[in-house]
This record gives C-alpha cells, sequence and structure tokens, in this order.
C-alpha cells in the first residue's frame, strides 16, 4: 500500500521552518530598529535638535521595507532547496514551479468579487486595530505608527518610494509567499480548508506586531479564501493591493486614518457577501471543495 502525497507532511515542517526562521529576523530587526531609534533621538538631543518623536528617519523605515521584502522572496528558493536535501518526497519539485502554478489566469467573474473585496476587507481590521490599541496599548509594537510616519513625513522621494512598496511590492512579495509557495507546499499533507487557515495565521503572524497581526487575521482569511475559490494568485494580488492603496489614500487624507464603526461592519458584511458569491460560482461551476479551484485556463493548458 503506498502512502498518498497528500499525507506527506515534509512540506509543513518547510514551511514551519522558514516561518520561524523569517519571524526570528523580524524580531530581531524590530530590536535593532529600537535601539537606532534611542540612538538617533540622543544624537539629535545632543546637537541641539528638537526631537519631536523616536521614530527611525522615513528613509531608513522605507529601505529597511524594500529590504525585508526582497529577503522574503530570496528565502523561498533557499528553503526549499533546503527541504530537498532532507525530504526524498520534495525531489523533482522546486519553488519557481511551484509559485508558477498559482499565475494562471482567474474566471472573468472572480475580478468583479476582488474588487469589491479590495475595497472592502480592510474597513473592519483598521476599526479593530484603533480598538486594540486603546485597550491593551502595551502589545502595540508601533509598526503601523512607523509607516505612517515614514508615508507622512520626511522627503517626498522617499514618501513615495514608500507608498509604491506598500501598495506595489507587498502584495506581490507577500502573496508570492503565503498563498503562492506556502500554498502549493502545504497542500501537499493537508487539505485545502486547513491550507486556507494555516496561510491565513501565519500571514497575521507574519506582521510581528500583536495588534496589527490580529487585526489581518480577518483580511488573511478573505485573500485565502479568494485563492482557495479561483485557484489564482492574480485576484489575491488585486485585494491586496487596492486594500493598501486605500489605506495609504486614508493617511494621506484623514488624520483618523480609519472607517467608522458602522461602516467597518457593513464592510465586512460586503466582504463576506463577495466570498460567498464566489463559493457559489465554484459550486455552480461544477467545482469541488475538496481541492483547489482550477481555473479554466489552466484545465485547457493541461
Amino acid at each position: 500500500m503506498t502512502t498518498s502525497p497528500r499525507r506527506d507532511i515534509s512540506g509543513f515542517v518547510l514551511v514551519a521552518g522558514y516561518m520561524v526562521l523569517w519571524l526570528g529576523v523580524l524580531v530581531v530587526v524590530n530590536v535593532v530598529a529600537g535601539l537606532l531609534a534611542t540612538v538617533d533621538v540622543a544624537l539629535r538631543a545632543s546637537a541641539g535638535a528638537t526631537v519631536v518623536s523616536s521614530a527611525l528617519p522615513g528613509w531608513v523605515v522605507t529601505v529597511g521595507l524594500y529590504l525585508q521584502f526582497a529577503g522574503m522572496v530570496a528565502a523561498i528558493p533557499m528553503a526549499d532547496r533546503l527541504g530537498r536535501g532532507v525530504f526524498p518526497s520534495l525531489q523533482g519539485e522546486d519553488a519557481v514551479w511551484s509559485v508558477r502554478l498559482a499565475w494562471v489566469t482567474p474566471p472573468r467573474w472572480a475580478w468583479i468579487a476582488a474588487v469589491v473585496i479590495g475595497s472592502t476587507a480592510g474597513w473592519l481590521p483598521g476599526r479593530l486595530a484603533d480598538l486594540l490599541r486603546t485597550l491593551a496599548p502595551a502589545f502595540n509594537l508601533g509598526a503601523l505608527d512607523a509607516l505612517n510616519d515614514a508615508i507622512l513625513s520626511g522627503p517626498w522621494l522617499a514618501r513615495i518610494a514608500m507608498a509604491i512598496g506598500i501598495v506595489v511590492v507587498a502584495p506581490l512579495a507577500e502573496e508570492i509567499l503565503f498563498r503562492g509557495w506556502m500554498w502549493n507546499v502545504l497542500r501537499r499533507g493537508l487539505p485545502p480548508w486547513a491550507v486556507w487557515v494555516v496561510t491565513s495565521v501565519l500571514f497575521a503572524a507574519y506582521h510581528i506586531d500583536p495588534i496589527q497581526g490580529i487585526a489581518l487575521v480577518f483580511t488573511a482569511l478573505a485573500l485565502g479564501w479568494v485563492r482557495w475559490m479561483t485557484g489564482s494568485l492574480w485576484p489575491c494580488v488585486a485585494i491586496h493591493a487596492l486594500n493598501n492603496l486605500l489605506g495609504v489614500s486614508m493617511a494621506y487624507l484623514s488624520e483618523q486614518g480609519t472607517a467608522p464603526v458602522g461602516l467597518a461592519v457593513s464592510g465586512a458584511m460586503l466582504t463576506i457577501a463577495a466570498a460567498g458569491q464566489l463559493h457559489i460560482r465554484r459550486i455552480t461551476s461544477g467545482g469541488s471543495m475538496d481541492d483547489d479551484a482550477v481555473p479554466p485556463s489552466q484545465e485547457a493548458s493541461a
């Protein structure tokens, strides 16, 4: 009796190892950034400058963000090669192949849901983050504050670069990692619903800041659901980019930066409704909930 590839836990172990290493790196980066901020404040104070904030300069945050995304994507093939050396079951597969599986054209109806979800999925998390910062200020590591400071202050070139990083680079890098490589690696040994939940939780945990992570679970679940229902990364990237674009726009246009409670709840309801529509369209088109969706373009090329 042969063992089914779906019972192979090598992919799960590989992803778990990647996340432990990456989260450890991010913790170190945050500690170093805090120390640099303290030194920066002391130097400016000793020079007689008025110290307004202990945050790092915006250009430092921007460069750090780009380096983080570059390292995130570069680590994928490195971890993949290491995994193939440890687990024989991974032989013959590589990260590029795994990610390429997800770059398929989704059904046309998926784009409508993507616009709705991208426009509304961030309202509730934004309001929830504000509430959590009020209720548990000790858990606020200041990640969102640092990003907002980099967007709203400093040289215009650095501010534009930060906006591009958040709206364009972040959606591409994070979707390639979580709902591209990790999704395809984990589905070797987990059912689709478990892959959806695990990648969503890992996506939230990756952001390190407890408040931001908890608030992002809703958005992460929405992104994972779209990946599951459509079998494609394209609508996920579109949703992620639109969500971040609205967040950056709110930061520029409003000091409040988050939606009122009623609007936040309405946004969550619209997101859930659009996600439900994706499920209905998948079922009515003959899809099964027991596996990932296979878009028409992939079926044609198979």
